[in-house]
């Protein structure tokens, strides 16, 4: 997992995640001694190596919504460390000052908005079209398809506004979506809309319009998701956004049918028994498939092993 999908992996993830949040768990020094990260002039974090940008980045996401820094790592300092294994790996041709700025200053609504790597962010080396990738931000174009290999692609266009998509590795320009195999443009708060697919961000189609999705307590549907900032999930008995549960390993874990609560895993996966199970640590044997433990993130199982991102193999 490179650069690119690594600042924008994070965040997605809260959106994938039921929508899950949780106290903010506080603001941790750098992980290790690696770090390195300064306050500049403006008061903002100023950055020299990748895992000086991987705090900011943590930093950032436990900002905007904590549960995903809760959810997969327990603490800001252990998704740094985590974090910069990737960004490590694969942060040649990268200004880290630069990218950390650039993170840094984004709105939490840009991060869950964007499907890219903020500008700073991308590499000088970032290949055209029709050369080998192993990631999205080796691509000049973002976009990294790729075949039966799990590990290499290639890199190729995105699908420009109004063009033809639909298929599986036709991906629109950022800031649009694919709607009746279109790409069309994302709408932002305010504006008219029939479904919340037409709207920007964490944005949801209410009344007509695209605006804030909603908070405890609210009115939520299957087309109008609770805020991925908050730890809520919209229950299918009263359609109102109610507070999700945390457990550690060994603990319950699933939707609770009678009491109509979810209950998700902090650092861990919920197993067949509805029982959290720890993670696989790197380098421990796996298997890909449904109700198999995951790996580490952000390590992935390739060839049988949890693999941590390493250095471009693909060229």
């Amino acid at each position: 997992m490179r650069l690119g999908t690594m600042l924008g992996w994070l965040a997605a993830v809260s959106l994938a995640g039921a929508a899950c949040s949780s106290p903010n768990s506080g603001n941790p020094t750098g992980a290790g001694g690696g770090a390195s990260v300064a306050t500049g002039a403006g008061g903002g974090a100023t950055v020299s190596t990748c895992d000086g940008l991987a705090k900011v980045v943590c930093d950032k996401l436990d900002a905007c919504a904590p549960t995903v820094i809760e959810l997969l790592y327990g603490s800001v300092a252990h998704c740094s460390e985590r974090l910069a294994l990737g960004l490590c790996a694969s942060s040649a041709g990268v200004d880290f000052a630069a990218c950390g700025t650039d993170y840094a200053t984004l709105s939490c609504d840009a991060i869950f908005a964007s499907d890219s790597a903020p500008a700073g962010c991308v590499s000088t080396n970032a290949a055209a079209d029709g050369a080998p990738c192993g990631d999205d931000a080796e691509c000049k174009s973002s976009h990294c398809v790729k075949g039966t290999d799990p590990a290499c692609g290639t890199c190729e266009a995105k699908v420009a506004a109004g063009g033809a998509c639909g298929m599986v590795d036709q991906v629109c320009e950022s800031g649009f979506t694919c709607l009746a195999d279109t790409c069309t443009k994302l709408k932002p708060p305010g504006d008219a809309c029939a479904a919340t697919d037409e709207c920007s961000g964490a944005h949801v189609c209410i009344g007509g319009k695209c605006g804030a999705p909603p908070t405890e307590g609210e009115a939520c549907a299957q087309d109008i998701r609770c805020s991925p900032f908050e730890a809520i999930f919209c229950s299918p008995k009263t359609n109102t956004c109610k507070a999700v549960g945390l457990a550690n390993v060994g603990e319950s874990c699933g939707y609770d049918m009678a009491g109509d609560k979810i209950t998700a895993c902090k650092v861990s996966d919920c197993a067949v028994d509805d029982k959290c199970v720890a993670p696989l640590k790197d380098g421990d044997a796996c298997m890909t498939g449904p109700n198999q433990p995951s790996c580490e993130a952000p390590a992935e199982c390739l060839q049988g092993k949890c693999t941590p991102p390493m250095a471009d193999t693909c060229k």
